[in-house]
């Protein structure tokens, strides 16, 4: 997975690529960290050292789903 950011009039630019074990089906910023939703579970990236933390699994029958709330707070799908 690779982070971009938005500079200016140079368009994106590659900040920082990560390893991940799947195919990231959903995510969202947490804090400084990424909050991942990959095939049937969540994780958690460090976006500083790239390290992932596992949350818990999402369940088989849907795609896991991650909302960022106007309170700050994650929704995660189970």
């Amino acid at each position: 997975m690779k982070l971009w950011m938005y500079v200016g009039g140079r368009g994106f630019v590659e900040v920082k690529e990560f390893g991940v074990p799947d195919v990231v089906k959903s995510m969202s910023w947490c804090g400084e960290n990424i909050c991942l939703g990959i095939r049937r579970e969540y994780m958690i990236l460090n976006a500083s050292n790239g390290a992932l933390s596992e949350v818990f699994t999402s369940g088989r029958l849907a795609p896991p789903l991650v909302v960022h709330l106007p309170s700050g707070e994650l929704l995660l799908g189970k």
